[in-house]
């Protein structure tokens, strides 16, 4: 049986580093099919360890030429990773040509001529994949998180090189964010047309968030730009103090044009919300973080949440005490165990900070463990402040410090209790979320349309059955139903 060669590209040093630059291109070309949510967030946090590591090397250091040499080194390391990270959204798949080409960012890409395809469908399927790409029973695996969703069969077996190593494949699964959208270009490259247009959204609804102006997305990035330039330029003490000087007077006036700029612009965002009707707190909100960068916006918002968890516990409120609602709480026996180590970690901290020399040691030991108090302290508070909450005609299913996932009542078509504390295995089905929380039982609804549930890194998938912990499941279970009753009764 003759084979035909698929061409295979394993990791590139090259394609990472060039992923900054390829990504700022406009991607929305034709054929193009994206695997993978914003990235943002995981860059922000490269560029803040890296940022971080070069000053704490800076500091250790004392030889001139060995500090500027760890520098270097640190920057192009973190350079390199957030090359990784962004090619993971610069390098998508793509149909052109006569090929697809199946990429997983700069890591692994592959490209099958079309004349090779016979079929292609959406068909959804998990497993427990190891590897970026892999072959799995005559099929070439490219998963996300775990999961495939496209199906391309072949004509007949192929042969290619996948580690240095030769195998047969007659079939291919891969991830693609818009399933649909991947099949339609692979089937109009097999008939020889052009895609259909995709549907427009629907525009009737009003849009709350606010339009951050084009100057200004550009602009946003610039003040951290500046501060983390002075940082390196300042600490490093390669510089003569008087230069040094200079280069902090000068980015702290630029840092106070840049906060008269945002100041502007904050209050004409928050004026339009107010004139669209959006309440104070949303507009306000949405104002500020509309001038930050999206990773830095998305890091805000998380280290907000830890103090305002925090806060509502200290005053015995929940997130829902002002829209009203059944609760539904969950987590009662876990608190004790995270109230334990938040003690224990305060305690640490607070001796290292006392006992521990010399000044660096001092606050590189204390202030991370009462930072880990703090975050342990909001976890342990974060079952009683944010319950799972029966509001009006949805349901929100909470866990984490603001982690939410609404599930409309018109969807539910069974709601069962079980007694036993749910387990990992329930959430195993492709098509099955289990919430992330604790609780003695468990709910388990059955949906009549999927809801889009969060995956690790970001990405989203579709699930028919959500089972969600709580403490009182048969309880849980009636509420639910008299909200379905309800909105039966009103034709939701």
């Amino acid at each position: 049986m003759t084979t035909r060669q698929v061409g295979t590209r394993g990791v590139s040093i090259g394609g990472a580093l060039a992923a900054p630059w390829v990504i700022r291109r406009n991607r929305a070309e034709n054929g193009t099919v994206a695997y993978q949510e914003s990235v943002g967030a995981g860059v922000a946090i490269i560029l803040f360890l890296s940022v971080l590591e070069i000053v704490l090397v800076d500091l250790v250091l004392d030889t001139p030429w060995v500090r500027l040499v760890a520098a270097a080194a640190g920057i192009a390391a973190g350079y390199l990773l957030i090359g990784f990270s962004m090619a993971l959204s610069a390098y998508p798949h793509q149909v052109a040509d006569g090929k697809l080409r199946i990429r997983y960012g700069a890591t692994f890409a592959a490209d099958i001529s079309t004349s090779l395809i016979t079929s292609v469908s959406g068909q959804r399927k998990g497993g427990d994949y190891r590897r970026t790409a892999e072959v799995v029973d005559g099929a070439l695996t490219v998963p996300v998180m775990g999961v495939t969703n496209v199906l391309v069969t072949l004509e007949s077996p192929v042969e290619m090189e996948l580690r240095k190593e030769a195998v047969s494949l007659q079939e291919i699964r891969f991830f693609a964010k818009e399933p649909e959208t991947a099949v339609q270009l692979v089937r109009a490259a097999l008939e020889g047309t052009q895609p259909g247009t995709p549907p427009v959204p629907s525009t009737s609804a009003p849009d709350s968030r606010p339009q951050v102006p084009g100057w200004l997305r550009k602009l946003r990035w610039a003040g951290l730009l500046v501060l983390l330039a002075e940082i390196v330029l300042v600490t490093s003490g390669l510089l003569d103090w008087r230069i040094a000087a200079g280069i902090l007077a000068v980015t702290e006036g630029t840092l106070a044009i840049l906060g008269v700029v945002y100041g502007a612009a904050f209050v004409s965002q928050y004026r339009k919300l107010r004139r669209a009707g959006v309440p104070r707190a949303e507009a306000f909100s949405s104002s500020f973080f509309a001038l930050l960068p999206p990773p830095m916006a998305e890091l805000v918002r998380r280290e907000m949440s830890i103090f305002r968890v925090v806060a509502l516990f200290m005053v015995r409120q929940t997130e829902q005490s002002r829209l009203g609602g059944t609760l539904l709480r969950y987590g009662r026996d876990g608190r004790r165990m995270f109230t334990i180590v938040a003690v224990l970690l305060a305690v640490a901290g607070a001796v290292a900070l006392a006992t521990v020399s010399p000044a660096l040691p001092r606050y590189v030991v204390g202030v991370p463990l009462l930072y880990g108090a703090l975050l342990t302290t909001a976890m342990a508070a974060a079952s009683s402040t944010r319950p799972h909450v029966s509001h009006g005609d949805c349901l929100r299913l909470r866990w984490g410090l603001h982690q939410e996932l609404v599930v409309p009542v018109e969807t539910l078509e069974e709601v069962r209790a079980e007694q036993p504390k749910p387990t990992p295995d329930q959430g195993s089905a492709p098509d099955v979320f289990l919430v992330p929380c604790q609780g003695r039982e468990a709910l388990v609804l059955h949906l009549a349309s999927p809801v889009e549930v969060p995956t690790r890194l970001g990405s989203r998938r579709p699930a028919t059955t959500v089972v969600a912990p709580v403490d009182d499941a048969e309880t849980a279970r009636e509420v639910i139903a008299r909200a379905m009753e309800e909105c039966t009764d009103a034709s939701c």
